[in-house]
C-alpha cells in the first residue's frame, strides 16, 4: 500500500505457532498459574498485616495524648452527614472552645 509492505500479524502469514509435544496442556498450565498466585496473593498478605502491626506499634510509641485547658480554642471536625454528597455537604474543619 503507497509503496510499503502491508504490515500484518505473522501469524497470518506464517499460521498459527506448532506446538511442542512436550507442550503442557493449557488445564494444566491453567490450575499450576493459578496455585502460583494463590501463593503469591497469601505471602503479600501476611507481609501486609505483619507490616501493618509494625507500623500501629511505631507509631503508638512516638503518639503522645494532648490536652487543653478548659474554654482554650481547639479545631474540630463535625462528621458529616449520612447520605449527603461528600462535595457539597463536606464539613470544613472549625475553631470550638474545649471542655
Amino acid at each position: 500500500m503507497h509503496g510499503r509492505e502491508a504490515r500484518i500479524p505473522a501469524e497470518i502469514v506464517y499460521g498459527p505457532p506448532r506446538r511442542s509435544p512436550d507442550s503442557e496442556d493449557v488445564p494444566e498450565f491453567v490450575t499450576r498459574q493459578r496455585d502460583v498466585l494463590q501463593s503469591a496473593f497469601e505471602t503479600a498478605r501476611q507481609h501486609l498485616g505483619s507490616s501493618a502491626t509494625r507500623r500501629k506499634r511505631e507509631y503508638d510509641l512516638r503518639a503522645r495524648p494532648q490536652e487543653f485547658p478548659v474554654n482554650s480554642w481547639v479545631w474540630v471536625r463535625a462528621e458529616a452527614k449520612r447520605g449527603a454528597i461528600s462535595e457539597i455537604a463536606e464539613p470544613l474543619p472549625r475553631p470550638v472552645p474545649s471542655n
